[in-house]
C-alpha cells in the first residue's frame, strides 16, 4: 500500500512514531509475558521501519 503524505504530515507521524518507540523500551523491559513481549518486538521491528523510511522522505 501506497500513500502520499506533505511534509507536516510525515514530520508529525514520524514523531509519534519515535514516541511509541520510546514508549516501547521500558515496556518490553518490564513484561513477563513472553506471547506480549513478542508482540511487542514484533510491533517495534514494524515501527522502526516506518520512521525509516519517513526520514528518508521528510
Amino acid at each position: 500500500m501506497n500513500f502520499s503524505l506533505t511534509t507536516d504530515e510525515a514530520a508529525l507521524l514520524a514523531q509519534l512514531i519515535q514516541t511509541r518507540l520510546d514508549e516501547l523500551g521500558p515496556e518490553l523491559r518490564r513484561t513477563e509475558q513472553m506471547e506480549f513481549h513478542d508482540r511487542l518486538k514484533a510491533q517495534k521491528v514494524v515501527l522502526e521501519k516506518i520512521l525509516h523510511q519517513l526520514r528518508g522522505t521528510a
